[in-house]
């Protein structure tokens, strides 16, 4: 900050600014004094006049004004140049200059603003092991209080299936995620200079197992968010972090199936229903339940047994049943309370 008392007029109209060295290109200026803000989008040499700032939002350039006190503040922006300076600090000498070239009273200020690397993001590896890296999150830098975005779009001009998931995992926990409305995942990531996950793709879709997805990976920078509803409008910077040669494969799961094998077919209430049951490719953490049905008019119904299942030889009871009549024994395949499927076994029950 610096503060200017009242000048008087022999002092030049033309206040600026001398630099220790002259900027890289693509650097921005932005100079705020008595509530504006302007800005140089342009700088060249070590001499800046406030004259070359313009005023944002609307047209017209700076000018002092003598016999009014004023406050300058200057925010260098080197987001968009090509290369930092060449020293670890920039000297910015505020100069009010005297119009007689030979006096020594020019009034001049002097900072120096300590310089640190450009934080450099990075993505590269495989959808298996995606490593990440950031530049440090400390207190005094640009990326303070931010989180690490990534979004996953699907390339090629290729859409994602509508009941994709995609399946994040980092050290030994696992997260699960759906893609916005724009068919796009977004991500929240703890902020740490160095880290790697997994990706993998999910689908119910039988039309979609053993689909390979080319996917863009992009790191981006957002705010911190609440809920993952605020994801699709939390990746605010763009890092130069992409990666555009992804593979997400949906595992080519098998299809389970189960078979019931047995000749009862004519029973009595006090015998025991033996048959042999084949499974394949049942997912492990799934249920295998017995229960056993009347046919009526109106189909089978009711629940004459509760009973698990095993691979092999299992014998029922029909103790449940209380008259003669059809039924069937039906066996369901349950994961995550849906059915995977049910298969039925058809048998008369006799008086005693």
């Amino acid at each position: 900050m610096y503060t200017i008392q009242k000048l008087g007029d022999v002092y030049s109209s033309q206040p600026s600014l001398e630099l220790s060295e002259e900027l890289p290109s693509g650097t921005t200026i932005i100079m705020q004094t008595n509530g504006a803000y302007w800005y140089n989008n342009h700088p060249s040499g070590t001499t800046i006049q406030l004259s070359d700032f313009n005023k944002m939002g609307v047209a017209g350039s700076f000018s002092y004004n003598y016999g009014k006190n004023q406050e300058y503040r200057f925010v260098f922006d080197f987001s968009k140049a090509a290369s930092g300076i060449s020293s670890d600090s920039l000297n910015v000498t505020l100069a009010y200059m005297h119009k007689d070239t030979e006096s020594t009273d020019s009034v001049k200020a002097s900072v120096a603003i300590k310089m640190e690397a450009k934080g450099i993001f990075g993505l590269r590896g495989t959808a298996e092991n995606l490593q990440i890296t950031a530049p440090n999150n400390n207190g005094g830098c640009r990326w303070n209080r931010k989180n690490l975005i990534l979004k996953v779009s699907a390339a090629s001009d290729t859409q994602f299936p509508a009941d994709a998931k995609l399946i994040i995992k980092e050290s030994d926990k696992t997260y699960t995620y759906r893609k916005n409305n724009n068919d796009i995942f977004v991500v929240p990531l703890g902020w740490e200079q160095s880290d790697i996950v997994s990706l993998s793709l999910e689908s119910e879709l039988a039309s979609q197992r053993g689909k390979t997805y080319p996917v863009e990976a992009k790191l981006c920078v957002g705010d911190a968010v609440e809920t993952v509803s605020d994801l699709p409008q939390a990746a605010e910077y763009e890092t130069e972090a992409v990666i555009n040669d992804l593979s997400l494969k949906i595992a080519d799961t098998p299809t389970p199936s189960l078979k019931i094998a047995g000749t009862q077919k004519i029973l009595k209430i006090t015998d025991k229903l033996k048959l042999t049951i084949t499974m394949k490719d049942i997912p492990s953490d799934s249920t295998v339940h017995a229960t056993i049905q009347q046919k009526g008019v109106n189909g089978y119904s009711g629940n004459f047994l509760d009973a698990s299942v095993m691979q092999g030889d299992n014998e029922f009871s029909l103790g449940g049943i209380t008259a003669a009549g059809s039924y069937q024994l039906l066996i369901t395949v349950t994961k995550n309370n849906q059915k995977l499927l049910t298969v039925p076994y058809y048998f008369i029950v006799q008086d005693k």
